[in-house]
């Protein structure tokens, strides 16, 4: 999915985008491929991502809703709604909530085919 651009309305697309029952992570997809990829991340409560990393892509996260914690490479800090938290390739980072809505993009885009993610021990 490579769509030219457009506009979304995030608040609109997290209501008719709902994380499934017992789905800890929903990651709706506004743009994939090209020079970067956007996603509407959903991260339910109690719960988190697990420590991961990029080897060929940063990650910046908008926080747009709730509040946690977020671990990048070495340092875990509180995050809060207008936080943004920046993960350059290669970098450990994950989060733990009680509930967060975060706009990520990678830059360069992601490939959905070949998902450049890794998970790191803890």
């Amino acid at each position: 999915m490579d769509p030219p651009g457009g506009v979304w309305n995030l608040q609109e697309l997290k209501a008719a985008n709902p994380p499934a029952p017992g789905e800890p992570v929903k990651r709706t997809p506004l743009r994939w491929g090209g020079n970067s990829t956007v996603n509407l991340v959903q991260i339910q409560a109690p719960g988190g991502v697990p420590t991961e990393m990029h080897a060929e892509h940063d990650e910046i996260m908008h926080v747009l809703e709730g509040e946690g914690e977020f671990r990048v490479g070495n340092r875990v800090v509180p995050v809060k709604p207008g936080d943004v938290v920046i993960a350059p390739a290669g970098t450990p980072h994950g989060a733990k909530s009680g509930g967060l809505v975060l706009l990520s993009v990678f830059g360069p885009g992601q490939d959905p085919a070949h998902w450049d993610r890794v998970q790191v021990e803890e």
